[in-house]
């Protein structure tokens, strides 16, 4: 068996599974010294508290430091309207700072106290050096 896609892809969590509610979602801080590209998918899951329509946006935003964070123009994936949908997003990680993390904006009309299953995970690729 060859572990070579193993040995040059690091998969990372990017935004924990969880049921999220209305608002944003930050993801966490994902250090991408050493790669260059970059899948990001999104999955959204099953809705509840019966609202008439929903919708998640995410965006990439970047950071020097891991604590400042600032969007990065045109990196957002296609909004989802649906549950049991995935979006992907492929990211050019070289002109991007050291940190990255994913940001999700979840909103709804109608409905009592609702929620949509959320995660997120990034796949960092196109290792300099292999990881570790």
């Amino acid at each position: 068996m060859s572990l070579k896609l193993h040995q040059s892809v690091k998969l990372q969590p990017a935004i924990r599974p969880q049921a999220a509610a209305a608002g944003t979602v930050n993801g966490l801080s994902i250090d991408r010294l050493g790669f260059e590209d970059a899948v990001l998918l999104v999955s959204a899951g099953a809705v509840a508290g019966a609202p008439t329509a929903q919708t998640v946006d995410v965006k990439i935003q970047d950071s020097a430091d891991g604590t400042t964070w600032a969007d990065v123009a045109g990196l957002a994936v296609e909004q989802i309207t649906a549950g049991d949908t995935s979006k992907e997003l492929g990211i050019n990680l070289s002109p991007l700072r050291r940190y990255i993390r994913a940001v999700a904006t979840v909103a709804f009309t109608g409905g009592t106290t609702p929620n949509i299953q959320l995660a997120v995970a990034i796949a960092l690729g196109k290792s300099r050096v292999e990881p570790v």
